[in-house]
């Protein structure tokens, strides 16, 4: 059976094709020629054309019915795409919302402001209106009608709608434990973390509660408490309390007491440890350790160590145990120290002293040094250098000392003769002054009176 196509509607995309039907030998497809192709292209335009002919928007829409926006008695004429208000002779506008010759004296601006506008209306007349500016959140002729912002506004969770501060919107109101522009966000008091010192937060209604750890208090758990003061028998034992941020502490030195309240008694108390030992305690376990000093074991430290049985004394020193230490006897020609391990300075191999020098040795840490006294004659580290002959200084004060005291003896022995026949001799001589009544008074001639007595022979 042949099915012909033919192309859509008087135009075809295609040529007429045949199809023949089952039991007969298809036709060889042609292959396509430039006019073909032609053909094809013009027949997708035709198309093309006529679905955008099918797609126009050709029903006009009568704004008048659907959108009565002419104000004031005004007539609305339909248009293609639009309409057009007629108005009254009495008002103008787009709208005819403004009225005609009205000044802001006769307009009453209730929550708005007044001003002047220069209008051109569509038949190209110009007009001086006023017009209301309005406040925010209210409109009208008048700026009398309150905007309802909340009308299609439904807040959530009991939330409560009311214009904004600006009024340029609507707010919803949320309780406490809601947020969110519908209070749809449930609020969690404890996201912001507000319980301190690892307090765990409990979510309540508008609120939160803090869960405190031992030692802290208040809302939110950063008050420390003073276990001290509040309450003085912490501490056992005479054990002394210290307070500590969110804790205290007892400190139970001296005590003889030991844990974390001072309730454990140590067992050191008692000295078990002997010979000088070191006692350490466990309060908690109640027990004890001793830390012997050298020489000593056992349990308590009371039994003897024998150093002996490991023979610590070297270069053939004989070791002789005592009660907690031991003794080396050494070579002392040689050997020296406690463990003889001292090299002896002095001995008849390493004595550097010559000249029969005394020497002597001294000991620091484990080193030891020789020390030589050298005999006359002889100087020097280890008495080899000679002494140069000269005066003995030994006896210098004998030369000097007995010339040097007879002077001074000599000295003084003139010093006091001089001062003897001084006075002796301002006692003897001198000068003479008379005064003035001995100058101009009476004159005794004392020649008169005193007489010389005459000279007596003697036969």
């Amino acid at each position: 059976m042949e099915n012909i196509f033919m192309s859509l509607g008087a135009v075809g995309l295609f040529r007429p094709v045949i199809s023949i039907g089952r039991g007969h030998r298809c036709q060889q497809r042609q292959r396509l020629t430039r006019v073909d192709f032609i053909f094809i292209v013009i027949n997708i335009f035709l198309i093309l054309s006529t679905l955008l002919t099918l797609c126009r928007c050709e029903q006009n829409i009568d704004e008048c019915k659907i959108y009565p926006n002419c104000q004031n008695n005004g007539t609305c004429t339909d248009l293609v795409n639009g309409y057009n208000c007629t108005c009254t002779e009495d008002f103008t506008g787009d709208v005819c919302e403004f009225k005609v010759n009205q000044t802001c004296d006769s307009l009453s601006c209730k929550n708005g402001t007044c001003t002047k506008l220069n209008y051109t209306n569509n038949l190209g007349i110009n007009y001086e209106v006023v017009n209301c500016t309005c406040d925010a959140g209210f409109e009208g002729r008048e700026c009398e009608l309150e905007i309802d912002f909340c009308q299609n506004v439904t807040c959530q969770n009991r939330g409560n709608c009311s214009a904004n501060k600006a009024r340029t919107g609507f707010q919803c109101n949320c309780d406490n434990d809601h947020e969110g522009i519908y209070c749809e966000k449930r609020i969690d008091h404890c996201a912001s973390k507000p319980c301190y010192n690892n307090a765990s937060c409990i979510d309540l209604v508008g609120n939160f509660d803090c869960k405190c750890l031992s030692g802290w208090k208040g809302n939110t758990c950063k008050e420390d408490i003073d276990e001290c003061k509040n309450r003085t028998g912490w501490c056992l034992n005479n054990g002394v309390c210290t307070n500590l941020p969110g804790s205290f502490n007892c400190n139970c030195s001296g005590t003889g007491y030991g844990g974390s309240y001072c309730q454990f008694k140590g067992l050191c108390t008692d000295m078990p440890c002997k010979n000088g030992a070191l006692c350490t305690q466990n309060y908690t376990a109640q027990t004890y350790t001793c830390h012997c000093t050298s020489g000593f074991k056992g349990e308590n430290c009371s039994e003897d160590k024998n150093e002996c049985t490991v023979n610590p004394c070297l270069h053939d020193g004989t070791c002789h145990n005592t009660f907690g230490s031991f003794e080396c006897k050494c070579d002392s020609q040689k050997f020296m120290g406690k463990y003889c391990h001292i090299e002896n300075p002095c001995s008849a191999e390493k004595n550097p002293c010559m000249n029969s020098a005394n020497c002597t040795y001294t000991i620091s840490e484990n080193h030891s040094y020789a020390n030589c006294s050298c005999p006359d004659g002889w100087q020097g580290p280890i008495c080899a250098e000679k002494m140069r002959a000269g005066p003995d200084f030994n006896n210098l004060y004998l030369y000097i000392g007995i010339p040097l005291a007879l002077l001074i003896l000599a000295m003084i022995i003139g010093i006091v003769f001089f001062v003897l026949s001084a006075r002796k001799k301002r006692a003897t001589s001198g000068t003479y002054s008379p005064s003035q009544q001995e100058m101009s008074g009476a004159r005794v001639e004392l020649g008169n009176v005193m007489k010389i007595p005459p000279t007596e022979r003697l036969i």
